[in-house]
């Protein structure tokens, strides 16, 4: 009997606490989901966009809210929301979790499916075309986790002679809800449109993002990762633009002491209106800037609302300290006649003693370098001739093609000859580098430069 009471009691206890907890924890959950809100506004702030949660209900198993996202400038002047959500969030400590379909121990569990707002669904409508759903659904952690997913669904159509046919966007995140710390996923599915003679296409895109709380998070304590298959657009039936096997991986670090970017960019191919460059590749990096003074930039841009039309030398001028260095890596165009690279540094090993442009140049360290095919100088020699004599025959002017190729030639060869081209291996390659001052062709000095940079002496 003895046994029979205490097992009774053991299961009274267990049931009455399975009861309590959602309670209880229904009255963390809201704390906790007003400091994710908070998080998000933090990183979407630069973006004129703003989260607002509402008429949060807070039950004894669950809770519901209203959860608006304000475009500003998709909506600006018209006071409406891009969205309107009704969000169900179930209070753990025993959750299912839709992501990862299990049940997990954890605060709470949050789904959702985004309703576009009465404004968008009239844009829809007035499109003929259904409205596209959005479902989303998290957990948080009894941790400071707050991790999930959310899903567009494809949407197509066609009216008036515009179609679009989308495959839709699926991402995951996993973010702290003090907003300290964002893992970002994103897939979207191939896109295309059409309207009249334009059309654009884009593959299977897909974007990662790590990144830190800051009030830049896309450019500060960030790393970025984007890959693309292939996009083609056309305008007005002519070719505007393609690319093939696009990459781009972007890290940025802002340090008490400096602040640092590095960008690296790909592709298989690259086409621009009637050119076309296989392969292609960019490596790019800014080190050493005044970590304090990018800090405070940072700070003047947003309260000028993303506009940069204010921002002079004497804004610029503070990120300059020991050691800054502004480098183009390389930039190299596979063209068909061979490939031309381009590599070009400004760095500054000690602070310029003021603002002014001539104490920054003094103080700096330049280099500019570049290798192109002779046969890409030949061909532009030949075109621009051949654009001359065209002109020549139209105006019915004298015009000798031979000669003024023939001079083009040289003109390069005396440079060769002179030092400031070197020929090797079928390239044309030329290093100009300067210190202070000074600056140098292959070596060469230039005379002349530092009255350039001088201010004019007025004679009395």
């Amino acid at each position: 009997m003895r046994k029979t009471r205490k097992l009774t009691l053991i299961m009274f206890v267990v049931v009455a606490i399975a009861f309590v907890t959602p309670w209880l924890m229904g009255r963390v959950v809201k704390y906790r989901v007003n400091d994710i809100v908070t998080s998000m506004n933090s990183y979407i702030a630069s973006t004129g966009a703003k989260v607002i949660l509402k008429d949060y209900h807070r039950g004894w198993f669950s809770s519901t809210a209203q959860v608006l996202v304000e475009a500003g400038p998709f909506t600006q002047g018209l006071d409406l929301p891009l969205t309107r959500n009704t969000v169900e969030i179930w209070h753990g400590p025993l959750v299912f979790n839709k992501h990862k379909k299990l049940f997990t121990f954890a605060l709470a569990d949050i789904e959702g499916k985004i309703g576009f707002s009465d404004y968008i669904n009239a844009v829809f409508l007035l499109l003929n075309t259904r409205v596209p759903t959005v479902s989303a659904y998290g957990v948080i952690g009894f941790d400071d986790s707050f991790s999930g997913a959310f899903d567009l669904s494809s949407t197509n159509f066609s009216s008036k002679g515009v179609h679009i046919d989308w495959g839709g966007v699926f991402g995951e995140y996993d973010m702290a809800s003090s907003g300290d710390k964002l893992k970002l996923h994103v897939q979207t599915e191939p896109l295309a449109l059409t309207y009249g003679e334009n059309e654009h296409h884009f593959s299977k895109m897909l974007m990662a993002l790590n990144a830190d709380k800051t009030p830049m998070p896309f450019l500060t304590n960030s790393v970025f990762r984007f890959r693309m298959a292939g996009a083609r657009l056309i305008d007005e039936g002519e070719p505007l633009f393609a690319i093939q096997q696009g990459e781009l991986d972007a890290n940025s670090k802002l340090t008490n002491d400096s602040y640092a970017m590095h960008l690296l960019a790909s592709a298989e191919a690259l086409e621009i209106s009637e050119s076309r460059y296989a392969p292609v590749g960019l490596k790019f990096s800014l080190d050493n800037l005044h970590a304090e003074s990018m800090s405070e930039l940072i700070g003047l841009y947003l309260s000028k609302g993303g506009s940069n039309s204010s921002l002079g030398l004497e804004h610029l001028f503070p990120l300059i300290s020991n050691g800054t260095r502004l480098s183009l890596d390389y930039l190299t165009l596979g063209l068909p006649q061979g490939v031309a690279q381009l590599q070009a540094s400004l760095a500054w090993p000690a602070k310029p003693t003021s603002a002014s442009i001539v104490d920054i140049v003094s103080a700096m360290h330049s280099l500019l370098k570049f290798s192109v095919p002779k046969a890409l100088v030949q061909h532009f020699i030949d075109e621009e001739v051949d654009a001359m004599t065209a002109d020549a025959l139209e105006t019915t002017k004298g015009f000798d093609a031979k000669e003024r190729k023939k001079k083009h030639e040289d003109q390069i060869q005396a440079w060769v000859d002179q030092g400031y081209i070197i020929e090797k291996d079928g390239f044309y390659e030329t290093s100009l580098t300067g210190v202070g001052e000074v600056y140098k062709i292959n070596g060469i000095e230039i005379e002349g430069i530092s009255s350039l940079i001088e201010p004019a002496k007025v004679e009395s």
